[in-house]
Order: structure tokens, then sequence, then C-alpha cells
């Protein structure tokens, strides 16, 4: 082996000594933030800086939880009382583009969990743990949302209106977070109207039976689309 060869063999195995005292000081950063995955309070926890262009605060690169975010936990004596455990969870933040983690919910209300996530464009599952979750502007000016995956009931009215990319599954697309959507929609049988509101350009893209099946299958009322984001 040449000497140049040897000082880039040192080189390299530098860097790899560096990276992994990056990752495990990252993790143990995110071991202790998510409280080794037993956190269950995220009021403001990745809020933005209130800049549409996400200047400064968390990004893809500062994020990067190593477990599921648990909001709430299966045991709460009224989870339907609850809201502040995620309020403004997301909210402003106009870096981060990827949850990277599913998220499970056993609180009564998502308020603004992420509201303003401007550039927002994955939340890998959304698992209702509770079945009465009510989505107040939880998704207000979600303009790039682009996937985003049910499990669970969806109990209470719910809106994407700012949210003109969400795939259905169209040509090219490796998704369908409408149709997601769609199966997740409780069937209504207690009378008590509930409604679903998209961006206009999915509404568009909505076929007659995705259209039934919100209407007359499962009895919910389809709001007129919205034409441009809300400010």
């Amino acid at each position: 082996m040449s000497v140049s060869e040897k000082l880039q063999q040192i080189a390299e195995n530098e860097q790899r000594v560096y990276d992994a005292g990056k990752r495990a000081e990252r993790n143990n950063f995110w071991e202790i933030y998510q409280n080794g995955g037993k956190r269950t309070v995220w009021t403001n926890a990745f809020t933005g800086v209130f800049s549409k262009t996400g200047a400064g605060g968390w990004t893809d690169e500062t994020y990067n939880p190593i477990y599921p975010i648990i909001i709430g936990n299966e045991n709460l004596a009224n989870p339907e009382t609850i809201s502040a455990y995620a309020t403004q969870m997301y909210y402003y933040n106009g870096n981060i583009t990827d949850t990277k983690v599913d998220i499970y919910v056993y609180i009564g209300d998502l308020n603004s969990t992420f509201n303003r996530s401007f550039n927002l464009k994955t939340i890998r599952k959304l698992v209702l743990g509770y079945d009465n979750v009510k989505f107040s502007y939880t998704f207000a000016l979600c303009e790039q949302l682009q996937n985003i995956t049910f499990e669970g009931v969806i109990a209470n009215s719910i809106s994407f209106a700012d949210s003109p990319l969400l795939t259905t599954g169209a040509e090219g697309e490796t998704t369908n977070s409408v149709q997601s959507i769609i199966n997740a929609l409780m069937t209504i049988t207690d009378g008590v109207p509930r409604t679903i509101q998209f961006h206009q350009a999915v509404r568009d893209k909505l076929t007659p039976t995705q259209e039934d099946t919100i209407v007359n299958v499962k009895k919910w009322t389809l709001l007129p689309a919205r034409t441009e984001t809300a400010e």
C-alpha cells in the first residue's frame, strides 16, 4: 500500500469514527427527548419560528426521532377532555418535511397539531388509538402535504382544504392518501352530521365511487372544495 493510499485510508477511518460519534450523540439526545419512547406530552415540541420560509428552528437534519411518538396513553381517564398534549406540536414549522415515525393518538383533540407546517409532505402513519378524536385546525395550511396514512377511525369532522397535493393514486403516485382518509371515516349511524373538505385540486380527482362512499355509504357531508389555501 502506497503512502497516499494509507493516508486516504486514515482519512476514511477518521470520517467513520466522526460519523459514528455524531450518530451516537444524536441518538442520545433523542433517547432523552423522547424519554426512552415513553414521553406522552408534546405541546409545542417541534414548533417553528413563525416564518413560512422556516428559517431557524427544527430541520430535517435535526429532527430525527428514534421511537414512535405517543400522544397520551391508553389509560387516560377522560381522553375526550384532553387536547393540550399535542397542541401546536409542529406549529409554524417550515423545515420538517417528514414525521419520520408513526404517531399514536390517545387524546380527544389534535388541536393545531400540524397547523402551519408549511413544508410537511409526509405524515407516516397517524394511529387513532382513541375512537373519538377531534381535528381542530389539525391540518390547516399544510400546503405541501402529500402523504398521510390513517389507522383507526375518523369519527369527527376533518378538513384537508389547504392541501392540494394529497396523493390520489394517480399515475406516477405510489401512495393514495385520499383513499386512506376515506377508508378511515366512520359510518355515521347516530344522525350527528360530520363534514369532510378537500382542496379543489383533490376534489377534482375523486372518483364517483369515492364520492358515493363518502356521501351515501358513510353518510358524511362533502363540503364545497376550497380553491385557494387560507392565509
